[in-house]
């Protein structure tokens, strides 16, 4: 197993295409089972993995643990590798969604896969916002060069004002203490720098920033090799 998923993992790193983008917007993140491999060569015993795609919203730990459940235990096929594509999403849903991925002993690629299989399956994609809290969780976790971890401040919406029948109004409100250290603790039980949290909160409102490859591995949350 272990020989297995190292070899899938160096494939993943030597077949990557072209540079993702930034997602603005994204439906809730759905998982689904994508056979990766040459199916003139492994048929239907080609080694399957798990994609993740799409926004972290309040359910998404449950319905992920759920599809766990339900296809994990059935399918030998299966390991226990995670390509995630994630414009972000709330926060305390991408901790706990990244507790289940270390319950699970998971490797995390930030990445798509082609379900057709073939030299060109695997594709770079951005993990950005709080996504990056749920690939923490991985017990393993790989940025392809082509690929991108995008970090910004965490922000929630108050609504001032209003009574009766007005609403108010909603208000972008940034930096929230208690958060912030829950975040740094969780970085390091996983294993992570907690510089990543300090990083992200000091990026100035509305401004992004695209992680390096050697602050990713300075800050644990890429692997450079296997």
């Amino acid at each position: 197993m272990r020989l297995i998923l190292r070899g899938l993992l160096l494939s993943v790193l030597a077949g990557f295409g072209a540079q993702g983008a930034i997602a603005q917007s994204a439906p809730p993140m759905t998982f689904e089972t994508v056979a990766v491999g040459d199916p003139a060569q492994c048929g239907n015993q080609c080694v399957r993995v798990i994609v993740a795609r799409g926004e972290i919203v309040s359910n998404t730990p449950e319905q992920f643990l759920e599809f766990v459940r339900r296809i994990g235990a059935r399918d030998k096929r299966m390991r226990a590798v995670i390509f995630v594509e994630s414009p972000g999403g709330l926060v305390v849903s991408s901790m706990r969604l990244g507790v289940l991925f270390r319950q699970l002993g998971a490797a995390a690629v930030v990445g798509r896969v082609n379900p057709a299989g073939g030299p060109n399956q695997f594709y770079s994609a951005t993990c950005a916002s709080a996504c990056v809290y749920a690939i923490m969780g991985a017990k393993k976790r790989v940025v392809p060069p082509q690929s991108r971890i995008v970090l910004h401040r965490m922000f929630a919406f108050e609504r001032f004002g209003g009574s009766g029948d007005e609403p108010g109004r909603l208000q972008k409100t940034f930096s929230n203490r208690t958060l912030e250290a829950q975040l740094s603790r969780y970085a390091r039980t996983m294993g992570v720098s907690p510089e990543v949290i300090r990083a992200a909160e000091s990026i100035q409102p509305e401004a992004i920033k695209v992680v390096s490859q050697a602050e990713l591995r300075r800050w644990k949350l890429s692997v450079p090799a296997f």
